[in-house]
């Protein structure tokens, strides 16, 4: 059985109820958020289940997750070709893997000798390509703007291009961009999209390995598998020219919310 909670925590709830009252021996969850909505109807039924993509808060669930910090690479990777002032648009603070992913960048830039405070930080209460429409927004429209742009996910990187070129900018000319996950579009003749890649195949291999673990042996420890990541480097992060790169001085001021 297959179900799709378009990321709504009730949705979540109602269908791991339908799970439970069905003869199925356990599940795999990408949670909604930091904790899984309706997981007592399984614990009632004592049906085990893995989640996937996500840090829970119950630290009695196995889980497979990529390591987030990966996000530190790419805005390490923007750094080093020349952008300063770095915009970041996340998901919810519900969400740990946006949560961790954000972390993950202040050490990036801090790493290069610069202050976090050159990053500008916009969260969306839901993670799709819309929210990631208008995060982009407003970094864009500062004065100055900002130089790149890093997106915690792939339905927000692809917002992020919409606003870009909706602005007449152009990337990475304009505006350099980075993402988290592989994107999937139809304009990679366009530009070729930075971005830290997670196997969805592997994420979905190890939970169901891992569910079948814990069939056998239901009281084994808990386990937590990280996955591997890669950054596969695209145009939109190319070098900054030399002639564009502001001054320390500039960079370090740093922009509120």
């Amino acid at each position: 059985m297959v179900c799709n909670t378009l990321e709504n925590a009730q949705k979540e709830a109602r269908y791991l109820e339908v799970l439970a009252g069905e003869p199925v021996a356990g599940a795999i969850v990408v949670p909604t958020q930091g904790h899984i909505a309706g997981i007592e109807h399984l614990r009632a039924r004592h049906i085990p289940l893995v989640a996937v993509d996500q840090r829970v808060e119950d630290r009695s669930i196995d889980c497979v997750v990529i390591d987030n910090a990966a996000a530190r690479e790419a805005v390490s990777h923007l750094i080093a070709n020349g952008y300063r002032r770095i915009g970041v648009i996340a998901g919810p603070r519900s969400v740990t893997n946006t949560n961790e992913r954000v972390a993950g960048i202040s050490p990036g830039i801090a790493q290069r000798g610069h202050s976090p405070r050159c990053t500008l930080e916009q969260r969306g209460a839901l993670v799709g390509e819309d929210i990631g429409f208008h995060l982009t927004k407003k970094p864009l429209d500062l004065d100055p703007p900002v130089e790149a742009i890093f997106a915690a996910n792939n339905r927000l990187t692809l917002g992020a291009l919409r606003t870009i070129y909706a602005q007449g900018k152009r990337v990475p000319d304009d505006v350099a961009l980075a993402g988290f996950d592989e994107i999937q579009l139809a304009v990679p003749e366009v530009i070729s999209i930075t971005a830290v890649l997670q196997s969805a195949y592997e994420l979905g291999s190890a939970a169901a390995n891992r569910l079948i673990q814990r069939l056998q042996k239901p009281d084994a420890p808990r386990q937590q598998i990280v996955l591997q990541h890669q950054l596969s480097l695209g145009a939109s992060s190319a070098p900054r020219p030399t002639a564009q790169v502001p001054s320390q001085e500039v960079a370090s001021k740093g922009i509120n919310n």
